[in-house]
């Protein structure tokens, strides 16, 4: 089985309704933008801590996952996303909030992320790392997992980060 480690290594965000530039430095750190209703309420615009990892078989599958949104964990699980592949992609978003032992999941296909930039900017001996980012949206809410009651509904959402692929 041959592993593939895709660590977020620098994440940026840019609001395109603010003008911003996709082709910008990236900064420290990483950003999402978000916002969940329902059974719970958060929205999520700039800069959080972030993670991830991949691996290849099955898939290729990358995860994604964004601490501290508000009390909430949030995890993107794209499906079919290869180094430097772009489109549209099947992507089930997690919520967690750890203090509650609470989770949502949407259900398989209920998702998507449109990956419109995943170009190459660095290259060593041990990692690749490409600037990765796209738009998402659900067409169903995130289900309720143990311990958990009521759905959680997705808003459109905006990811842009720094991969590294091994």
């Amino acid at each position: 089985m041959k592993w593939l480690r895709a660590g977020v290594v620098a994440c940026a965000w840019h609001c395109a309704a603010c003008g911003a530039n996709e082709d910008s430095p990236a900064e420290d750190g990483c950003a999402l933008t978000i916002k969940l209703t329902g059974a719970v309420a958060v929205q999520a615009d700039g800069s959080h801590a972030c993670g991830g990892s991949g691996v290849y078989p099955p898939g290729p599958r990358t995860v994604v996952t964004f601490m501290d949104v508000g009390e909430l964990k949030l995890a993107f699980t794209l499906d079919g996303v290869s180094e430097g592949a772009t489109g549209i992609f099947p992507t089930v978003v997690a919520v967690s909030e750890a203090s509650a032992g609470t989770s949502w999941s949407t259900p398989g296909g209920g998702c998507t992320l449109e990956v419109t930039q995943h170009k190459k900017v660095h290259e060593d001996q041990l990692m690749r790392e490409y600037r990765m980012g796209g738009n998402g949206a659900c067409g169903v809410p995130a289900e309720p997992g143990p311990n958990a009651t009521g759905t959680v509904e997705v808003g459109n959402f905006r990811v842009v980060g720094m991969i590294g692929w091994e």
